[in-house]
């Protein structure tokens, strides 16, 4: 190879690197921010007693729905946490769901 294709093949690589870095750099587009429907609603404390509440949190399967997907602020997901799996112990709720 003759020191013109090294040089071509070593812009070549330089464009590219620049271009992967270009793509790394955007941010994905962000959805408005969930404010926390407890919060808004006034809620300071969940109890294990509100099972239509806690079943709002809960999949289908029986799985805890993440704070992403809700828009619980972090001390009511706590809270949420610690009451649905009591729930579960006294038998309120189940822990997984029945099959079909």
């Amino acid at each position: 190879m003759s020191k013109e294709e090294l040089e071509k093949r070593e812009d070549e690589e330089v464009e590219t690197n620049d271009d992967n870095q270009r793509r790394r750099r955007r941010r994905p587009i962000r959805r408005g921010q969930l404010k926390c429907p407890l919060c808004t609603a006034g809620i300071k404390e969940v109890s294990y007693k509100d099972i239509y509440q806690l079943k709002k949190y809960v999949t289908v399967k029986g799985k805890i729905i993440p704070t992403v997907k809700t828009g619980v602020c972090s001390r009511h997901q706590r809270q949420l946490t610690r009451e649905i799996k009591r729930a579960r112990q006294l038998a309120l709720m189940p822990y997984v769901a029945k099959d079909i």
